[in-house]
């Protein structure tokens, strides 16, 4: 492989006047070239040549405007040893070349030393060329052409069924991150660039070109791995040829097995050891054999008939992949190794989990939740899923109580995305999710962020780049959707922590929202499953986040009637009916505002116009106010300013103040979210909040602002998600607080646990309890008045681990400054303590 990242240079000029044909005329008619970086984003190259300033601060995006109409152009020069080529005397390449870009953003043409090696015209895929007549030893020379992807959407014809997000029509045919047309929560930043890797890389006659692995059943005795391969091979038949999987799992233990197999012919053989070569080993094979020769090692033999099969690999003993909170996320690296004669001829590696995942889910939701009054007895307080309405995720059979957040764009420039996303990993691992849902608003992540989430153990809920549009149904674009899909999916297809594919956000709401059916969109009801179905056909799909179904049909309040909804609406007070009494049994988005801190804010607001937040100019220009459009039905700003309202009863006319109530605002808004649906469990059986980092300089729902700096509400969210957590919850119709110990885990929990109140210090409640697996039980109830306003404190033990949290009892408006000088500091110094003083600094 030769990496071709780096240095680059870049020419640009508005793509209507360009003077540009091809690679011969940059030199003569180019007016100007930059320094360019791979991975990149031309803005960011523009920002370095001091041509425009940072894009992030005030207004600044704004300036951005005028380059959606330009053309890019990229050059690099290269260099390819004559030994690394493998040339013949006539200095022609002998083997076979690919240049491949992981990410072309987004009409590319790309030449090599002159020669058209390809076109491509989507941002959010791989890219790959056959470079093999036109590479050359020694020097050579890339060129890659990027056109304006606004001007090229004039070229299309616009159905009246269709219909963007907000007034953003461009983007319904360009296969770009919906997001970079201008969104709620991302500034409009159409950009270009080759903003994934690039590199040249050879293709041997002899290769491994597909393995596909699932886990195809598990019992008491072990597991066993499915697998579907295809190889590659000049050879005129594939005798002789054998494929050897050795798998390791990290994970230690006492147990020893050795099994023998056999191949389809029915003839026994003796497995092999681990620690003998191949090239000693009885070549032949033909039998297949499985020999376990230390803890959760394997290998496994089997004989190829053809260039394409599948076999059945038993593990006994297996170590199970269990999400956050269930057990260990277990993975097994899986070395592939195709054999010819006793001679490894080509060779892959995947890491995988061995684990079932189930998405048991009905098409309709129930009734709405109601309260129950709560006696003073210790009662258990989860029930079975009802059978005709559920949403449950099982992993391993068992039910999983999800808690986690939603993944959107790591940055407005996605070069930036990878030295960004091991960081915004840890922040989820590090709040105890257990779920990432990626939202369809973005790009695809790549492998990176995916080999984090199979580490820690976090299960992923991936939406295919759709989203809140009615998308066009030509023939022409299903097949470039089809493409992407079957390029995503191959890519993916593998990770352990992938639970489920969802066709789009939002899209059968856009339908049903104007009185269509989302029956009549081909890409989730054709395209995207059949490819689900060809590529990955053991794992779940659902066609849209919400998913509203024929049964339902096209009516207004289609969403309150879909077992997984996005609970967004009036945004006031957070305890309101509309956030306790929903009907959802999967909460799939739900948020709340929450000021940054006031250190970023001056770091993406001008001085002059930091403070104060009403008819301001650059606070509305970060809510992200639309550009031409600034009619939407909620302005973000005044709704941050209301939420504080509703809950003190006024709002603080310094910056300060009024960030710091933004942030208890949130905080307690977002731990009484989690908190109620744990409540729920399992009537509701998970919820995905919104959201944990922001992707530019914001005000948001995120708890993590552009800079990594945390918002009160992380503290809160981290303490909420523990896998056994004292709750307290809310007064039913007998007027007491019920004190519930909830644990979300597959073990057994000794508590000792203790409630009392902030101001006065008295104990409330306390005692010990042994908490059951996966179960809620009630321990204690307290009794509560219409006029009370008070802060529980609450700690609790497990062996030698304290935890801790607080429940903020009463109804607004609560008073700030009591919050603030003596709630607060108290709150902070439970265990997992953080420093009260600093809290939106």
């Amino acid at each position: 492989m030769i990496l071709l990242n780096g240095d680059w240079r870049l020419a640009f000029f508005p793509e209507a006047e360009s003077p540009v044909h091809g690679p011969d005329d940059l030199a003569a008619h180019a007016p100007r070239m930059i320094a360019a970086r791979v991975p990149g984003n031309v803005e960011l190259d523009l920002q370095a040549a001091g041509i425009i300033p940072e894009p992030f601060f005030a207004g600044n995006i704004r300036r951005l405007r005028e380059y959606e109409f330009y053309e890019w152009w990229y050059t690099r020069i290269f260099e390819a040893a004559m030994q690394t080529l493998e040339v013949s005397k006539t200095s022609r390449v002998s083997h076979k070349w690919d240049l491949v870009f992981a990410g072309l953003d987004t009409l590319a043409t790309v030449w090599l030393n002159g020669i058209e090696i390809g076109r491509a015209a989507n941002a959010l895929i791989e890219h790959r060329f056959d470079v093999s007549d036109a590479l050359r030893p020694g020097t050579n020379r890339i060129v890659v052409r990027l056109g304006s992807a606004v001007n090229h959407a004039r070229r299309f014809n616009y159905d009246a069924a269709s219909m963007s997000w907000e007034h953003r029509e461009e983007g319904l045919f360009i296969r770009k991150a919906p997001h970079v047309w201008g969104w709620d929560i991302m500034p409009r930043a159409v950009s270009a660039g080759i903003w994934r890797a690039v590199w040249l890389e050879e293709r041997p006659a002899t290769a491994i070109e597909q393995m596909y692995y699932w886990t195809a059943g598990i019992n008491t005795e072990g597991a066993t791995l499915g697998v579907r391969f295809q190889i590659r091979t000049d050879a005129a038949t594939t005798d002789g040829y054998w494929l050897r999987f050795r798998g390791v799992c990290d994970v230690a233990s006492p147990s020893h097995v050795t099994l023998s197999g056999s191949a389809n012919s029915g003839a026994p053989r003796q497995a092999t050891s681990e620690g003998s070569s191949v090239a000693g080993e009885d070549a032949s094979a033909q039998t297949t054999g499985l020999s376990m020769t230390k803890p959760h090692t394997f290998i496994f033999d089997w004989p190829l008939e053809f260039i394409a099969g599948g076999c059945r690999i038993p593990v006994p003993d297996a170590r199970l992949w269990w999400p956050k909170g269930y057990g260990e996320p277990n993975l097994y690296t899986i070395t592939a190794q195709l054999v010819k004669d006793g001679q490894v001829v080509a060779e892959r590696t995947d890491r995988i989990g061995i684990r079932k995942i189930v998405v048991d889910r009905t098409e309709t939701a129930g009734a709405a939740w109601a309260p129950e009054a709560a006696d003073g007895g210790v009662r258990r307080m989860d029930a079975a899923a009802d059978p005709a309405s559920h949403f449950v995720f099982r992993v391993n059979d068992a039910p999983i109580m999800v808690k986690g957040s939603n993944w959107v764009p790591l940055d407005a420039f996605h070069s930036r995305d990878a030295e960004r996303v091991d960081r915004a990993v840890a922040l989820f691992a590090d709040l105890g999710c257990n779920m990432i849902r990626c939202w369809g608003g973005n790009v695809y992540e790549d492998h990176r962020f995916f080999d984090l989430c199979d580490e820690a153990g976090i299960l992923v809920w991936q939406d295919f780049a759709f989203a809140c549009c009615r998308y066009p149904q030509t023939d022409a674009f299903l097949a470039e959707v089809r493409r992407e899909a079957e390029s995503v999916v191959a890519k993916l297809r593998n990770h352990a922590s992938l639970a489920i594919w969802c066709g789009d956000n939002e899209i059968d709401m856009a339908y049903v929202s104007d009185g269509l059916s989302p029956e009549h969109n081909r890409l989730t009801r054709e395209v995207i499953p059949q490819v689900v179905h060809r590529l990955d056909p053991f794992r779940a799909f659902v066609p849209s986040s919400p998913y509203v179904p024929p049964s339902v049909g096209p009516v207004a309040n289609a969403w309150h009637r879909t077992p997984e909804q996005h609970l967004w609406g009036p945004r006031g007070y957070f305890k309101s009916p509309f956030y306790t009494l929903h009907s959802a049994h999967f909460i799939g988005e739900q948020g709340y505002h929450g000021c940054p801190n006031v250190a970023s804010i001056r770091r993406f607001i001008s001085p002059e116009k930091v403070w104060p937040w009403d008819k301001n100019d650059e606070w509305q220009e970060h809510a992200v106010y639309h550009w031409q459009h600034p009619t939407r039905d909620r302005d973000r700003i005044k709704l941050m300013a209301n939420q504080v309202q509703e809950l003190f009863g006024q709002v603080p006319d310094d910056l300060e103040t009024f960030a710091l109530a933004s942030q208890i605002t949130q905080a307690e808004a977002k731990k009484f979210f989690i908190e109620m649906t744990r409540l729920r469990k399992w009537r509701t059986s998970g919820i995905l909040w919104w959201n944990v980092i922001d992707g530019w300089s914001q005000f948001s729902d995120a708890i993590v602002d552009y800079y990594f700096d945390v918002k009160l509400a992380y503290h809160y969210i981290r303490r909420a998600q523990q896998p056994v957590s004292v709750i307290i919850g809310e007064p039913g119709p007998g007027k007491r607080l019920p004190v519930i110990v909830g644990n979300d885990s597959r073990t057994d929990a000794d508590v000792r646990y203790r409630v009392w109140d902030a101001d006065s210090g008295e104990t409330m409640a306390g005692g010990e309890f042994r908490s059951r697996a996966n179960e809620n039980w009630q321990v204690a109830t307290l009794r509560t008045y219409a006029s009370d306003q008070r802060l529980y404190l609450i700690e609790w033990e497990i062996g030698d681990r304290k935890f801790g949290s607080h429940y903020l009892a009463g109804t607004p408006p609560f008073q700030l400054a009591r919050y603030q000088r003596v709630w607060l500091p108290a709150i902070a110094a439970l265990p997992q303590a953080f420093e009260a003083a600093r809290v939106a600094l």
